[in-house]
């Protein structure tokens, strides 16, 4: 029996969900998402209770003290990309700071 699946909604990030798709199929077999939220902490609280698993991007991971075990995926193909942005006249003064930072 496989466990159900909690996603990130397409709607919200396609080419994450897609990628996460690729990789089910890459392994044979289609997922059965049983919840998607845009919601880190949604996903993490239905995994901790025991409702299924889930694949998310690695810099959730230590986002909050959850009883739950991650397993870095570091020997699959596809990867995810994140970006910064902010307003291209922002005049706050931490942003050199955080640009730096990352």
């Amino acid at each position: 029996m496989r466990s159900p699946l909690f996603f990130f909604p397409n709607e919200n990030s396609p080419k994450y969900f897609q990628q996460i798709q690729n990789l089910c199929a890459d392994q044979g077999f289609s997922p059965r998402i049983s919840h998607k939220s845009i919601h880190g902490p949604t996903i993490f609280k239905l995994v901790e209770n025991g409702m299924g698993i889930s694949i998310v991007p690695n810099s959730l991971r230590d986002e909050h003290n959850y009883k739950i075990k991650f397993l870095e995926l570091d020997k699959v193909p596809h990867r995810t990309e994140l970006f910064a942005a902010w307003k291209k006249n922002n005049t706050n003064p931490a942003l050199h700071y955080f640009l730096e930072l990352i």
